[in-house]
């Protein structure tokens, strides 16, 4: 009996994303981009300034072109 239970349980999860894939068919949308971030490993305070201060960071349809300073 359980055997039968864990090979539906994943049959019936897969038919509800297969029914719900055909009610809601993909809509196109254009490319997002959205400004770098700092990463944990370039510092503490670089990453929580960014955390902070991207929050509300609006998507743009061009990509972002800033010179990189390399600080090795």
């Amino acid at each position: 009996v359980l055997s039968l239970a864990e090979f539906f349980w994943p049959c019936i999860l897969f038919m509800i994303l297969t029914v719900l894939r055909f009610q809601e068919p993909p809509r196109h949308t254009d490319s997002c981009y959205l400004q770098p971030r700092d990463l944990p490993s370039r510092g503490v305070m670089p990453f929580v300034q960014g955390l902070l201060c991207n929050t509300g960071s609006k998507c743009r349809n061009s990509s972002f072109e800033e010179p990189m300073d390399h600080n090795f």
